[in-house]
């Protein structure tokens, strides 16, 4: 059984099924998007210091929680899609636009 990592998995879904829409709204901005996420979180984390004006103390217990929030997200995913397949397979499809 291959396993195939979630981002080239998305990326490589939308580049083979624009739905109709034009490969800017589709790649572009959302791949820019998200560099731009990941360069904020950088420098937020690594700027923290000056984010807050607390002590090391205080950030390191604002960004302790942080993994351990992503375990238990991740966890419970796989906990419904154990349980309830059909469930896990609605997640993140709701329709916003319509």
């Amino acid at each position: 059984m291959r396993v195939r990592r979630p981002a080239c998995a998305v990326v490589c879904f939308f580049a083979k099924n624009l739905r109709g829409h034009s490969p800017w709204r589709v790649l572009v901005a959302p791949a820019t998007a998200a560099v731009g996420l990941v360069v904020l979180l950088w420098l937020s984390i690594s700027q923290l210091d000056l984010l807050t004006a607390a002590g090391p103390a205080v950030n390191w217990s604002l960004l302790l929680p942080l993994p351990a929030l992503l375990l238990v997200g991740v966890v419970m995913a796989l906990r419904i899609r154990g349980r309830d397949r059909a469930r896990y397979e609605s997640l993140g499809t709701e329709d916003v636009e319509g």
